[in-house]
């Protein structure tokens, strides 16, 4: 995970996912707490591999459209580059691990844009 989230392998040593079992804030926190298991660990690495995947079709679609001129080319460029990159899924990280070494200021907008419905 500390692949594509460096700061989740830097957290805080007083942090109650760092505490031992046994730390008496920890059992009497536990008193107070109803787990939830989402699933085996397989499920939920696969379930987290499907989440980057996603990422990475979507930011190599971006990415793609980013080098075309006007709105149609844009949005076809997007929406055929999807479904290509989809399929083609080691094309993919290839495409957005280019773009996150190498990001260009205006698809970093445009991504950003996109994301969050900005005008």
């Amino acid at each position: 995970m500390s692949e594509y989230l460096p700061i989740a392998a830097i957290f805080d040593q007083s942090d109650i996912f760092a505490l031992e079992q046994s730390d008496p804030y920890l059992q009497e926190l536990q008193k107070f707490v109803k787990i939830k298991v989402l699933g085996s660990s397989e499920t939920v690495k696969k379930s987290f591999q499907r989440f980057i995947q996603g990422i990475h079709v979507g930011v190599s679609s971006f990415a793609q459209a980013s080098v075309k001129e006007g709105y149609l080319a844009k949005k076809l460029t997007v929406s055929f580059g999807a479904a290509y990159y989809y399929i083609l899924s080691s094309e993919a990280q290839k495409r957005a691990n280019l773009f996150y070494s190498q990001p260009h200021e205006k698809s970093v907008f445009e991504v950003i844009q996109s994301e969050f419905n900005i005008r």
